[in-house]
């Protein structure tokens, strides 16, 4: 008996013993120890990863009080919501504070890498007062105007941010000159436009830095040229360029603020500068297909729609486009040799009966707007008859497309 007995108060110790080893402290008591640490010399690992515990023991202890809050609700006990919500309250108080958030920055700040980016990184997760913005001031004046707009990006350190393009900014070249950079100062130039930098660890500022100047750039050539220091009235020659293969046509240099081509062969600066854009035409038939009998079983004494499906890759928008289907084959008789097409934007497809263009290739379908065409009867089987497809818009530039069907 006394054996029992004695076996039996080791059990219980031990469940004792147990549950005190692997019970979690509570918020309460964590956040009341975060308290009692000096943060300005306490290990950041430790303090790190005592708000690491905090959070989770908060998440924990939240979950239990939001279950016992709908409990209460769904049972109408007034006493027992009240108390829910009050454990709800109580946990939301027990985030990092402001002040705890700036004496922990002003620790990682001191840290080399990478130690301050991985520290960083962690006080933007856990507290909420960390939020670090890069300000684009776009502010300039002069005797009779002042322009002034800011743009705030927030994001964590330590992210790419890409900074706005001189072309991206619709504010008139005549009036403000162009955006040649940004800076830390209003002067000097410490970034290009376009360029991606990383995201600031504290709030930080680039002004934009503008210059009298008329710059002509071109994404698809490559294609630069700037005139720096620029008077008004003064003309300047537009650049030449080369278009990279025969599928594309230059289709002129455009303001990028006012969307509009210039005519000729110069421009006559109007006021502080001005921003040109080289712009491409580029059309693609890139499938033609029968309606119903596919490429290569055509039949003879029958008549055959024709349809087609185009891509507009370059960067205007073409239309209205007039598509003429022909064949050196005698055993072929045009019935509906020219089509016409709608307007296609910059980068979209379209067929040739669609009424809409899509971001993706279309289905080539309908014998509606189609070519109509009729082989002879003493086409040999299994003839190859070449066809092209040339495609015109309405300024008289022009795509062909050879292709072939074979006769059953």
């Amino acid at each position: 008996m006394k054996h029992r007995r004695t076996l039996l108060i080791i059990g219980i110790m031990l469940m004792v013993g147990s549950a005190m080893l692997f019970s979690s402290p509570s918020a309460e008591t964590i956040r009341q120890s975060i308290q009692e640490m000096d943060l300005s010399t306490e290990s950041i690992d430790t303090v790190i990863e005592t708000f690491d515990k905090l959070s989770k023991q908060v998440s924990v202890e939240l979950e239990s009080a939001q279950e016992d809050l709908g409990k209460a609700r769904r049972s109408g006990d007034l006493e027992a919501y009240r108390n829910a919500y009050g454990r709800i309250v109580t946990l939301s108080s027990y985030a990092m504070t402001k002040a705890e958030t700036e004496m922990l920055l002003a620790r990682i700040l001191l840290e080399e890498e990478p130690l301050r980016a991985e520290h960083a990184a962690w006080l933007y997760r856990t507290s909420s007062y960390y939020r670090p913005s890069l300000s684009m001031d776009y502010t300039i004046e002069g005797p009779l105007y002042r322009y002034s707009y800011t743009q705030q990006i927030r994001k964590a350190p330590g992210e790419s941010v890409t900074l706005p393009e001189a072309e991206s900014i619709r504010v008139s070249p005549a009036r403000f000159g162009v955006l040649v950079g940004w800076g830390l100062t209003h002067e000097d130039v410490e970034y290009e436009p376009g360029e991606s930098i990383t995201m600031p660890y504290t709030d930080q500022t680039l002004y934009a830095i503008w210059r009298n100047q008329v710059r002509f750039f071109d994404v698809l050539t490559q294609t630069e040229a700037i005139h720096e220091d620029v008077k008004d009235g003064q003309v300047i020659q537009v650049p030449a360029v080369i278009p990279p293969d025969d599928g594309y046509r230059f289709a002129g240099w455009y303001d990028t603020t006012t969307g509009k081509s210039i005519e000729g062969d110069a421009v006559t600066v109007k006021g502080n500068g001005g921003s040109y854009a080289g712009h491409w035409k580029k059309l693609t038939v890139e499938a033609v297909n029968t309606i119903y009998y596919g490429l290569d079983r055509l039949p003879v004494r029958t008549q055959v729609s024709v349809g087609f499906s185009l891509f507009n890759e370059g960067t205007v928008g073409l239309g209205p486009l007039t598509a003429h289907l022909s064949s050196d084959s005698p055993y072929v008789t045009m019935l509906t040799d020219t089509v016409h097409v709608r307007d296609i934007p910059a980068g979209k497809h379209r067929t040739n009966n669609a009424n809409v263009a899509g971001d993706q290739q279309q289905e080539i379908s309908g014998e509606s707007n189609t070519f109509k065409l009729v082989f002879d009867s003493a086409t040999p089987s299994g003839s190859v008859i070449p066809f092209t497809i040339v495609v015109q818009d309405r300024n008289g530039e022009s795509w062909s497309f050879d292709f072939s069907f074979t006769v059953k």
